[in-house]
């Protein structure tokens, strides 16, 4: 009977047969099961360092770019002659290049060939070394391996090892790239604990299209990283300066101060981890009003306090005043940028903003905003700069721009704003502006929700939701997350808004 060719046979069953022939990278492999010989390259087989003639192996049959190749191959059993066949290729006639540096591929690596002050590297890795002579032979020397830079790796997964971490950031260091990779816990949500210094680690290259810089994703804990001599290893239970602390009993945290991460939230109610404390903390929206929108991974601060009938120690701990860290910061991560927001009281010539995108009161006076000489008004929707001026430490809004308006006519404005023995105008709740009103605008907003490829945008100018979809925004495609605040201009397109131009902010 006939056997089949290789390529009437790209089932994935493991086979069985013998390496023809290997030189480099790549080589064919014979099978009593099919006629024909069969390509298998390291690229596809990392797992391998290096194959000889002879060898027996198993593998499986993959189609990769229309060809067949071998995938998932395994040694069974060494040539005999294996060191015979490795030692007859022709060695590399070097001996007039000695002293001098090139930059070569690793063809293999046994034991024998490993250098300990050398990054872990694998067959087919790019190395630089020289030419050196050691007695009648000659062999690479002073090999390194050259380093990418974050632009070229951006979108690759890739291993490394902790250098820092402090709070909810840190520094990750690898063999791929030189200098520092910043990874923070806001990203991370997978993340239920900071990171120790010294620990094995994945992660993918992302860049923050907002801030131009690069940072990790997708991290996660690896304890089979190979990781260079010298690099300080973890110690189990041993505290780390800016990392991990000595874990404490609840009831003896009660008042203070604290830092961790949502374990998990629904429906007004969840969890708190923290390197402070063991086992979980009790997190309810009952306990935190104006409690804002949160997910599991979000970095947070809170205070503990036990919550039951008198405050006694009945009571059992809850987390309470929790604030995102992210909101927690300061106004001068929004200096500059355009916010939106509502204003919560004005009085003769200044008053205070409240937005989402911050936490606190922001000032406004009509001496930065002269425009609005009429004064503003509780509940006005208003669009504005977040300004500092230069050697003082307040901030207040400047360019604001009323949006929506509880009294829309300018001569009603000035009568209630001003000082009148008249009866106060009853004002009423503001209207937001119909979206269809705000085309070619920019406005901030948060995602309401985010599923698949579209979803829904909030903000206070206007009512309602506002589709937002990657079709439009191809820039961000797989970065929207439900909760995160957005700078965007409203499209009308054959009748139906949506939100284009996005920006995460």
């Amino acid at each position: 009977m006939k056997r089949p060719g290789v390529a009437n046979d790209s089932s994935h069953r493991v086979k069985r047969g013998r390496v023809r022939s290997f030189s480099g990278q790549w080589g064919f492999i014979n099978s009593p099961e099919f006629s024909g010989d069969l390509f298998v390259g390291l690229r596809r087989n990392p797992q391998l360092s290096g194959l000889a003639p002879g060898d027996e192996v198993d593998f499986a049959v993959a189609e990769v770019d229309g060809k067949l190749e071998a995938t998932e191959v395994q040694l069974v059993r060494l040539n005999e002659r294996r060191e015979e066949v490795l030692t007859a290729r022709p060695m590399a006639q070097v001996t007039h290049l000695v002293g001098q540096r090139f930059a070569g591929n690793v063809r293999f690596r046994d034991s024998w060939g490993r250098n300990p002050d050398l990054e872990p590297i694998l067959a087919g890795d790019p190395v630089n070394f020289q030419v050196a002579e050691d007695g009648d032979q000659c062999h690479a020397d002073s090999a390194t391996v050259p380093k990418s830079t974050l632009s070229d790796l951006h979108g690759r997964h890739l291993s490394g090892w902790v250098k820092s971490f402090k709070g909810n950031w840190g520094l990750i260091q690898s063999s791929h790239f030189d200098g520092d990779l910043f990874v923070g816990l806001g990203r991370n949500p997978q993340l239920k604990m900071p990171l120790v210094p010294g620990e094995g680690v994945t992660f993918l290259v992302n860049r923050d299209e907002r801030a131009g810089k690069f940072q990790a994703t997708e991290v996660q804990s690896d304890t089979s990283v190979d990781i260079p001599p010298g690099v300080a290893r973890p110690i189990a239970g041993q505290p780390e300066d800016g990392a991990r602390q000595e874990a404490r009993e609840l009831p003896e945290l009660v008042g203070e101060v604290c830092a961790g991460v949502v374990k998990s939230f629904r429906d007004g109610w969840g969890f708190v981890n923290s390197d402070a404390f063991v086992g979980d903390l009790f997190l309810h929206e009952g306990s935190n009003p104006g409690l804002p929108r949160l997910q599991p991974g979000d970095p947070v601060e809170f205070v503990v306090q036990l919550q039951g009938k008198l405050g006694t120690a009945l009571g059992k701990p809850h987390a309470t005043n929790v604030k995102l860290q992210s909101q927690a910061t300061s106004f001068s991560r929004w200096t500059g940028q355009l916010c939106s927001g509502t204003v919560k009281k004005f009085s003769g010539e200044w008053g205070f903003i409240v937005s989402p995108q911050f936490e606190g009161d922001l000032f406004v006076g009509t001496r930065s905003n002269p425009h609005i000489s009429g004064g503003l008004l509780a509940g006005d929707i208003v669009e504005f700069e977040v300004f500092r001026e230069k050697g003082k430490e307040a901030f207040e809004a400047v360019k604001v721009r009323v949006l929506s308006s509880v009294l829309p006519l300018p001569s009603l404005r000035r009568q209630a704003s001003g000082r009148s023995r008249s009866p106060r105008l009853q004002t009423r709740r503001p209207r937001s502006l119909a979206v269809n009103g705000l085309e070619g605008q920019m406005l901030t907003g948060t995602i309401r929700s985010f599923k698949g490829d579209w979803g829904f945008v909030n903000s206070p100018a206007f009512a309602g939701d506002l589709f937002i979809g990657t079709k439009s925004n191809r820039h961000l495609a797989g970065r929207f997350t439900e909760g995160a605040s957005v700078r965007f201009l409203i499209d009308i397109n054959s009748g139906k808004a949506e939100a284009t131009q996005v920006e995460l902010i």
